[in-house]
């Protein structure tokens, strides 16, 4: 089991999501405290830190799918 913190920004214009930063971790005790917004048999995600300022909204699989895509190209492009 890991954890893999993701630090994004919503642009509030247009909608879209940029990730700036991305970093798997192993689990912390204790967990961030945050707001569930997503969760599957394999995957749970949490709104932590600013998001509460910016709106928290549940995320669908493919919104979730998508932000970990952009989370692995940033890996890949800071490396």
């Amino acid at each position: 089991v890991y954890s893999v913190e993701i630090t994004v920004e919503k642009d509030k214009v247009t909608g879209a999501t940029r990730v700036l930063s991305s970093t798997t971790q192993l689990p912390r005790a204790p967990l961030p405290q945050g707001v569930k917004v997503y969760e599957d048999e394999t995957k749970v995600v949490h709104a932590v830190d600013g998001a509460a300022a910016n709106g928290i909204h549940p995320l669908s699989s493919s919104e979730v799918d998508e932000l970990l895509h952009k989370a692995d190209e940033a890996t890949r492009r800071d490396a």
